[in-house]
């Protein structure tokens, strides 16, 4: 029952302007606030759908390193990126490799197989372990990125595992500093 039918009921006079700009009042600021919230809701879709799609943002895990990092793999064909610590800094990057780029997790260092159809190598923050045993299967460990901040991501790196020693130097080029060409 509104407000107007129960003062009916009662005798009382409806007639009033005061009463009658209060109405009006009312569903003026009632319009004003749904137009405000219309206007936001609106505006938290469109920031979903822009950060949806984007490759880096403000709270996306990594976001620049990660980008650059794949960019510099994805440059390389039949690669396989070696893992021997906890995989937190890999998953993130992992969403923007190539299809065909394989990746291999290993919790004990010993007896690393590595596949005959990979032609390149990746080590993800290398443990020195990890570095020794490739030695000894007769591969150089050299580091060929390096992420210049602090905070998570501070000491970071990405190393290319090679049989030959032909290696170039690179300038800094955005948040990585690179060390070697591929």
């Amino acid at each position: 029952m509104t407000l107007a039918l129960f003062l009916q009921k009662w005798d009382a006079p409806i007639g009033s302007a005061a009463f009658q700009r209060g109405i009006a009042t009312n569903a003026a600021q009632q319009k004003l606030w749904r137009i405000i919230l219309l206007i936001v809701i609106s505006s938290g879709i469109i920031s979903c759908l822009i950060s949806a799609q984007a490759q880096t943002w403000w709270n996306k895990y990594g976001g620049e390193i990660n980008v650059e990092i794949s960019h510099l793999i994805n440059q390389t064909e039949r690669s396989l990126i070696i893992v021997d610590r906890k995989p937190t800094y890999i998953i993130p990057t992992s969403y923007s490799l190539a299809p065909n780029t394989q990746l291999l997790f290993v919790t004990q260092v010993r007896n690393i197989k590595i596949p005959n159809n990979i032609s390149n190598i990746f080590l993800m923050n290398p443990t020195t372990q990890l570095r020794d045993e490739l030695r000894q299967q007769n591969y150089q460990s050299i580091p060929i990125a390096k992420y210049d901040s602090s905070g998570m991501f501070q000491g970071m790196e990405l190393w290319k595992a090679k049989t030959i020693n032909g290696v170039g130097f690179v300038n800094k080029k955005g948040k990585i500093r690179l060390v070697k060409n591929l």
